[in-house]
């Protein structure tokens, strides 16, 4: 009798979403500090997936690295923000509310 094919496991996928106030209800807001929390809780998640990476999801997922996809509508201020202080191996991802030149207008 012929073995079944086997299934492929899907890689560790983690979706984050961002979201917060455009920069014009942030004036004089220093920004450094909202930059080092965001790469801190960044490297944090990077940690988790890690460790689960580590304790056991090789039955359940393939061994690529894990994959984060950071989600947001990319407004001026900390959605953009939040896209700069993501590290450079994660997805980036926007939803526009609106098409693409109409949003770059405004």
């Amino acid at each position: 009798m012929d073995q079944p094919p086997h299934i492929p496991r899907p890689r560790l996928v983690l979706s984050v979403g961002i979201v917060g106030h455009r920069a014009n209800k942030l004036l004089g807001s220093d920004w450094s500090p909202i930059e080092s929390t965001l790469r801190r809780i960044y490297g944090l998640i990077d940690d988790g997936l890690a460790d689960v990476a580590r304790c056991g999801a090789a039955a359940f997922y393939s061994q690529e690295p894990p994959l984060v996809r950071l989600i947001s509508g990319l407004a001026v201020g900390a959605d953009t923000l939040g896209f700069r202080a993501a590290p450079g191996r994660w997805q980036r991802e926007a939803i526009l509310p609106m098409p693409r030149g109409e949003y770059a207008r405004d």
